[in-house]
């Protein structure tokens, strides 16, 4: 996220392996609401974070 953050930003994808597959995340809800606090609170970043949907799984 600090590379990101000292750079143009980007995209990090939770979910998904290197090959673009799909994997399982047993608790999204928590996710959504640790990962803002932790960056927040760790790094001083606020970040938008959104939780997409393909083949009924989310990620």
């Amino acid at each position: 996220m600090c590379g990101f953050a000292n750079a143009q930003g980007g995209t990090i994808y939770i979910g998904k392996n290197d090959g673009g597959k799909i994997q399982h995340i047993s608790n999204t809800d928590k996710l959504l609401e640790d990962i803002p606090n932790q960056s927040r609170d760790l790094l001083g970043l606020m970040i938008d974070i959104n939780l997409q949907t393909e083949n009924n799984i989310d990620y």
